[in-house]
Order: structure tokens, then C-alpha cells, then sequence
């Protein structure tokens, strides 16, 4: 692999040493910066000082420094009913508890499968479930 000089790029190369240990195989191509012209446009943008992510938003924390945020157990919670209804647009049979649903979810978007609440004026905001480990 790679040495890095700066601080955020070891940080970078860190992160990308221990995701190749989850691979079985693992292969590295250089593409040249003709080749890779979108690439080039962003490391322009990021260099002008306001990093902006793929879809042209500004990101305010460059992405290696986000916390890693890793769900707790599994299986259905209140946000199961609007995830499967935004995803594949399936609704309870009972036609009220479907048109509830239908409301509750027009407040939240998904996106890769991640939801996240519309705000008015404001960016979306991430839902996470909370963990107690005191509840029972």
C-alpha cells in the first residue's frame, strides 16, 4: 500500500487497512486524472476550503471523523412501519391504521436506506434508535 503525510489522510488510510482485512481479495488500480475527471472536480471544490459531498451539499465534518454509528439488535421498531412503506410502498390492511401511516410518513424520507425526518427550513435530520442499557 500507501504511506500518508497529513493527519486526516492517516486517519483516511487507516480506515481503508482495516475494511481490506474484511476482504477476502482486494485489488488497487490507480486511474489517471484524465480518466477520473469527477474525482478531479471534487478534490477542486474540497481544496477551496468548503468540502461538499457527492451530491454537491456542503459537508461540515469530513467523513472519516463521523462517529461510527452501528445499530443495536435488530428486528421491528416504530420506525419499521414507515421504512417499509417509503421503501416499497406497502400499507397496513386496516384502512385506518393505513391512512395514519400514510401521515406519519409524509414527515420522513429515505435515502440509501437510511431515514431520516423532513424539517422545515433546516437539513433532514438522522433518526437513530436509542439504546437504554437500564430498560428491561
Amino acid at each position: 500500500m500507501c504511506d500518508a503525510k497529513k493527519d486526516r489522510m492517516k486517519k483516511y488510510l487507516s480506515k481503508v487497512r482495516w475494511l481490506v482485512q474484511k476482504f477476502t481479495e482486494v485489488s488497487f488500480v490507480q486511474l489517471p486524472r484524465e480518466e477520473n475527471m469527477e474525482a478531479d472536480a471534487l478534490a477542486k471544490v474540497a481544496s477551496g476550503g468548503e468540502a461538499t459531498d457527492a451530491y454537491g451539499r456542503i459537508q461540515y465534518m469530513p467523513s472519516i471523523d463521523l462517529p461510527d454509528i452501528q445499530k443495536i439488535g435488530g428486528g421491528e421498531n416504530w420506525m419499521s412501519p414507515i421504512v417499509i412503506y417509503l421503501k416499497d410502498g406497502k400499507l397496513p390492511e386496516d384502512k385506518d391504521e393505513a391512512r395514519k401511516l400514510r401521515v406519519k410518513a409524509a414527515k420522513y424520507v429515505l435515502i440509501n436506506e437510511v431515514l431520516y425526518k423532513r424539517g422545515f427550513s433546516q437539513p433532514y435530520l438522522r433518526l437513530l434508535l436509542a439504546y437504554n442499557a437500564g430498560r428491561s
